[in-house]
């Protein structure tokens, strides 16, 4: 996973470890001696759990949750330390589905919501708000039953994440600059095309512009 994990504005790595319930999360993205800067557990000691990450209350530092598509619930902390509690307990979409959970700002305003992605469909459902149950943005966009994976971010600067998949068999990124229907803006390739090879986006260094 990727985050601010202390509100320097810059993007570092983390780790998940569903067996222990762990989360590892470095702050400058030197895993020195496996050693990580941040180190605690949150939730169940168990498979099946996905690991998300955002600013779930607007305070400029990314915190962590997890997602549990057996039941479709989200388990969002605004702690990263040990004892931490879930915050925002919520269920968004159907039970034991194979929807893969992506984490943006939808609207630009600060805080981070989450969405689920649809392969086998080609759909996004993206939650605008913790507060409202129905605001909500639904729309294609790819391929239909493949195998691309969901990607998100700020890809234009406009302070708006916007939604992307990444195609594991060529290495390439397929980037929107809106939350809408419609041909991918940006086409990038990255990488060897290795089907394992998993996507991560964030602000890996502060712009001076």
């Amino acid at each position: 996973i990727v985050g601010d994990w202390n509100g320097d504005g810059v993007c570092t790595a983390g780790f998940y470890n569903p067996t222990e319930g762990r989360f590892c999360l470095d702050n400058d993205n030197n895993f020195a001696g496996n050693n990580s800067d941040v180190n605690f557990e949150f939730g169940p000691k168990e498979e099946g759990y996905i690991p998300v990450a955002g600013d779930w209350n607007g305070d400029g530092t990314d915190t962590i949750g997890l997602y549990y598509p057996a039941t479709g619930a989200f388990f969002l902390t605004n702690t990263n330390n040990t004892g931490a509690t879930a915050d925002l307990i919520f269920n968004f979409g159907p039970t034991n589905s194979a929807l893969k959970p992506v984490v943006g700002d939808w609207n630009g305003g600060g805080i981070n919501t989450v969405g689920l992605y649809d392969a086998e469909n080609g759909i996004f459902y993206l939650k605008r708000s913790f507060v409202s149950v129905h605001d909500e943005l639904i729309f294609a966009f790819g391929p239909v039953g493949g195998n691309w994976l969901p990607i998100t971010g700020d890809w234009n600067g406009d302070q708006v994440d916007t939604i992307g998949l990444y195609n594991p068999v060529t290495g390439e990124f397929y980037l929107r600059n809106s939350n809408a229907p419609g041909e991918a803006d940006a086409v990038v390739k990255l990488g060897s095309s290795e089907a394992d090879w998993v996507p991560l986006s964030g602000e890996f260094a502060i712009n001076e512009q």
